[in-house]
């Protein structure tokens, strides 16, 4: 296979046994049941292309009810031959491409070997993030579910095993890691690698029994970790090196390590399910999880089952890399001193990478970028230095591949959980909250109707235990919300999944997940009550389309403008007319989901937004533009103070009553790009003399205003 050059991005199939780019997501956040459990005895996907079934999930954060039974061990089930699983192979998923050589989706739990060993399967190249790694770190990476973590780390561990020697050449010499050409190859092959995945382990059981749990899981790890290096470790008989009996197995393990002279590679993945699974369910089901290990017992247990006798291996592990989703505070972990790698990359596909990867399998019927991006999001990870600017954006990579299967199908995916842990938390939320930077009902409302949230400090997202709040961090790091472009403390909505989710499952579906929460079905019922949106609406859109008499619809909007602004006085963001609509026309009561309207949210503000009016078979582009409160303020305060809350409360109060020409007379100051400066001009200016299509103008949080021509239909 060629050498790409240094600026080719390196997407590739992988044929005939060929090593290939490195892999695209394959979680380990969700019960073995209910998409992770693809061993021998499971019955294969019943859509191969994206991994799990649709089968209803009791609760998504624990382990299935089978893996409390008197059966196989979890980790030797993990561990079962790759032969066994001749369903993941290409004789197992559909073609989505005309060639001799099918190309293929990943599933739900690739990782990297499976990507050199399976031809036709598809993934993207991440291992040009090796380059960043020192020869020692001790690194904990966050990402929103099904990211990309479980991939990272796999790769890492192929690259860093002593056992990959002699097939790294095949598995890594055509990977950017090895082709760059300003980069010298990482020092690779060098360590003993020690793997744990933390969400293998069942929560669903007593204090006693789940410590035994822990305890039997470890020392399996432990086991199976002492047979596969036996010959590095000069043990003759690995399998009965470590007893039951023995009073800390990590210890005799690491003291084997450092006689031989060794050093460890120990990766971490899922590392907070336990406690995050016990946690949720806990505060979901408190008369049913009762009986079971509280949270508070498990983050406990780990402290003295796992990361207290994990510090005992310091001076052998070189290398320790931990991932998850929120970030536990435990004693024991905080000792680990455990650092944020600059990363930014590692996980998520960027713009150029999801086009590509798209391309591959669709060809012709690829989406467009808008549409990605709607639908797989912009997500932004800050830079762990100080004063660095964010990195470019990522695309959801599990969501990409779900998009590019529906593409391909043309049936929406109704196995893709990526957001079930947001759809947890969300149910948690109170409709208000005097703790700072907890998530509320309201606080999503204003969220929609400002198009962002300020969050003060930085987001950890550190799991509360007790379920007095969920904060803006955690919404964050469940993949709700990303950094707005330009400010490290204002979040945005991610993508339109977040927005509303069920509504695009197959009817089917959406029974089976009647409680798979999104914003629109947590604030919905809310905002219809405050403004009776379900009476007036639909009343206000005939009287606008059929009727031409405008006034109700403009009357609705203002209300919710209005009401809005006043919530929002004492706040940095106002809201916008963006967010007033997706408010209004997007609300599950009031919009048909014959014609549904897409995301208003996730629009740019100079963009016409396509509206489904009442007569059937007919849109309107609108033209939505806001000015804000603080903008009629300073054009009468020419100084550089800023208001207080009672001045604009005042100026708002004015406005509401202000007739439309008092109200378009009005000055508005504003940058002028022409001018290159502030300038102060009349609101009336806003509108076009003569629009191609209706302008809708909100002022000042107090009125929205509109002028259109006549013929302003249009086939959709």
């Amino acid at each position: 296979m060629a050498t790409e050059s240094l600026n080719e991005l390196v997407i590739r199939q992988i044929r005939d046994g060929q090593a290939s780019k490195l892999l695209v997501e394959p979680p380990h956040t969700v019960s073995k049941t209910h998409g992770d459990a693809f061993d021998a005895s499971s019955s294969p996907p019943s859509t191969p292309s994206t991994g799990s079934t649709g089968s209803k999930r009791d609760w998504i954060w624990s382990d299935d009810e089978d893996s409390s039974s008197d059966g196989e061990p979890d980790q030797k089930r993990k561990r079962r031959s790759l032969s066994q699983l001749s369903f993941r192979t290409n004789s197992g998923r559909p073609s989505l491409t005309g060639s001799d050589h099918r190309l293929c989706l990943p599933g739900f739990r690739d990782d990297f070997q499976d990507f050199c060993d399976h031809p036709g399967l598809m993934f993207v190249d991440k291992t040009r993030c090796l380059f960043e790694l020192p020869d020692q770190f001790r690194y904990l990476l966050l990402r929103p579910p099904k990211f990309g973590k479980t991939a990272f780390l796999s790769t890492m561990t192929h690259f860093y095993d002593v056992h990959g020697a002699e097939q790294f050449t095949e598995h890594f010499g055509p990977l950017a890691v090895a082709t760059e050409a300003l980069h010298a190859i990482p020092r690779h092959s060098q360590h003993l690698s020690l793997s744990f995945a933390l969400s293998d382990i069942n929560v669903r059981v007593g204090a006693k029994q789940f410590a035994a749990r822990l305890t039997s899981n470890f020392f399996t790890e432990l086991q199976l970790f002492l047979v596969k290096y036996a010959t590095e470790l000069k043990l003759s008989a690995p399998e009965t090196y470590l007893s039951e009996d023995d009073s800390d197995v990590f210890r005799k393990v690491f003291d084997v390590i450092k006689a031989s002279g060794h050093t460890l590679f120990v990766s971490i993945d899922a590392y907070d399910t336990p406690v995050l699974s016990g946690s949720l369910a806990s505060l979901h089901y408190p008369t049913i999880y009762q009986k079971f290990v509280s949270p508070q017992d498990i983050e406990h247990l780990l402290d003295t089952c796992f990361w207290g006798p994990l510090l005992a291996g310091s001076d052998v592990i070189d290398k320790l890399f931990v991932a998850g989703t929120l970030s536990l505070q435990s004693p024991a972990f905080r000792k680990l001193h455990l650092s944020v790698p600059d990363l930014p990359l590692c996980c998520g596909f960027t713009e150029q990478e999801a086009l590509q990867f798209a391309r591959s399998i669709l060809d012709e019927t690829t989406p467009e970028k808008a549409d990605l991006h709607r639908s797989c999001g912009d997500y932004l990870f800050p830079p762990h230095a100080a004063g660095t600017d964010f990195d470019e954006p990522v695309l959801h990579p599990q969501r990409l591949i779900s998009r590019i299967s529906e593409i391909s199908s043309g049936q929406p995916q109704d196995n893709d959980y990526s957001f079930q842990l947001l759809s947890d938390l969300l149910q948690l939320l109170p409709a208000e909250s005097d703790i700072p930077n907890a998530a509320t009902l309201n606080g999503l409302v204003e969220l929609l109707a400002t198009g962002a949230v300020e969050v003060d400090g930085p987001l950890d997202a550190a799991i509360d235990l007790d379920g007095s709040s969920v904060s803006w961090s955690a919404l964050y790091h469940a993949g709700a919300l990303t950094y707005d472009h330009g400010s490290k403390s204002t979040l945005r909505v991610a993508s339109s999944e977040v927005l509303s989710l069920v509504s695009l499952l197959p009817p089917s579906c959406q029974v089976m997940l009647s409680n798979y929460t999104q914003i629109h079905s947590r604030i919905d019922d809310l905002v219809n009550d405050r403004h009776k949106l379900q009476q007036e609406y639909i009343t206000a859109l005939y009287n606008h389309d059929m009727e031409d008499d405008p006034n109700p619809l403009l009357e609705l909007l203002s209300e919710v403008l209005c009401d809005q602004t006043q919530r929002s006085l004492s706040r940095k963001r106002e809201p916008h007319l963006h967010g007033i609509l997706e408010l209004v026309m997007r609300n599950t009561l009031c919009a048909s989901s014959a014609r549904p309207i897409d995301p208003i949210i996730l629009l740019p503000t100079d963009a016409c937004v396509p509206i489904v009016v009442y007569q059937p078979n007919l849109v309107q582009h609108w033209e939505l533009k806001t000015l804000t409160l603080l903008g009629m303020w300073r054009a009468t305060n020419l100084n550089d103070e800023e208001p207080t809350v009672e001045a604009l409360r005042k100026l708002h109060e004015e406005l509401t009553h202000d007739e439309d020409d008092q109200l378009l007379a009005r000055p508005y100051r504003v940058w002028s790009p022409s001018l290159n400066a502030m300038e102060t001009v009349a609101v009336g200016s806003f509108f076009d003399p003569e629009p191609e299509n209706p302008q809708f103008v909100a002022v000042g949080g107090a009125r929205v205003v509109r002028r259109q021509r006549p013929d302003s239909l249009t086939p959709p």
